[in-house]
């Protein structure tokens, strides 16, 4: 039991670069991409606020 535990701890300590990086890059595309989609919602104009 206590081996597969240790091995679960390896494989995971070495998957956390690979994850971190994904992230990285996804929160870069996200940050890069956020303006230009709302632009576009704004421009199709087929969402409607209603103010109350």
């Amino acid at each position: 039991m206590l081996e597969v535990i240790e091995e679960a701890v390896i494989d995971s300590i070495k998957i956390l670069p690979f994850l971190f990086i994904t992230y990285l890059i996804m929160e870069y595309i996200e940050h890069k991409t956020s303006e230009k989609s709302k632009d576009m919602i704004k421009k199709s104009g087929k969402i409607r606020t209603f103010n109350r």
